[in-house]
C-alpha cells in the first residue's frame, strides 16, 4: 500500500484523480478480504494512517472535498488517541482544515447545503485547535517549541473568532453541532468527534 501511495506522489507534477483512483482501488483490494474476507477494521492501522495519506494525494490532486473526507476518517478514525502521534495527527488535520476551507478557490465542491457555515467552520477548527494545543502541553510540555508554536497558532485563530467566548458552555454547545453538521457531511457518526464535557 505504500508503495502505490509513494508511486501516486511521484506521478506527475501534479498528481491527478486517476493516481488517487488507483491506490484507493488497490486500499479497497487489500482491505476488503484482509481477515479470511473480513474486511480491515476501520480504526486499526495502517487503515487510519492511509486514509490521511490518500487525504494529502487528494488534497494534491485538488480535489478538497475528498481531502477533507478522508483527513476525517484517518483522524477520527483511530482507536488510540494519546501520546505525539496523536498531537501531530491533531496538528495535520487542524492545517489541513485551514487550508481547503480558507480561500476562494478551496471552497469549490463545498457549496452542498449540508456543509457547515464558514462561521460553523470557524467552530470546528478552533475547537480541534484548542484540543491540538491542549493535548501538545500536556504531552509535549509548556516549554517545548513544538507545543509553543501550537499554542500561538491557537492563539491567533482565537483572537480572529466570533462566536461565543472561549470555554463558556455557550461555545461548547456552538463546537458540538459545528462538528455534528461536519461528521454527516463526511458521513461519519458523531460518536468519533472531539468532546469537550
Amino acid at each position: 500500500m505504500i508503495g502505490a501511495i509513494e508511486a501516486a506522489k511521484r506521478s506527475g507534477s501534479r498528481g491527478g484523480a486517476g493516481d488517487v483512483d488507483k491506490v484507493e482501488t488497490s486500499l479497497h483490494s487489500i482491505t476488503s478480504r484482509a481477515f479470511s474476507g473480513n474486511p480491515w477494521p476501520d480504526h486499526i492501522d495502517p487503515l487510519p494512517t492511509t486514509r490521511m495519506a490518500i487525504a494529502l494525494l487528494y488534497l494534491h490532486s485538488g480535489n478538497h472535498p475528498a481531502a477533507l473526507r478522508k483527513a476525517l476518517r484517518g483522524a477520527f478514525g483511530r482507536r488510540y488517541r494519546e501520546g505525539p502521534e496523536w498531537v501531530n495527527v491533531q496538528c495535520e488535520l487542524v492545517i489541513l482544515l485551514l487550508g481547503v476551507t480558507g480561500g476562494a478557490e478551496a471552497k469549490e465542491g463545498f457549496d452542498n447545503a449540508m456543509f457547515p457555515t464558514p462561521a460553523e467552520m470557524q467552530r470546528v477548527i478552533l475547537g480541534l485547535a484548542l484540543r491540538l494545543s491542549q493535548d501538545a502541553e500536556g504531552i509535549f510540555g509548556l516549554e517545548s517549541k513544538y507545543a509553543i508554536a501550537i499554542t500561538g497558532m491557537y492563539s491567533a485563530l482565537a483572537s480572529s473568532s466570533s462566536g461565543a467566548k472561549l470555554g463558556t458552555k455557550e461555545f461548547v454547545e456552538e463546537f458540538d453541532r459545528a462538528q455534528a453538521k461536519l461528521f454527516a457531511w463526511a458521513g461519519m457518526e458523531e460518536i468519533h468527534g472531539i468532546d469537550f464535557d
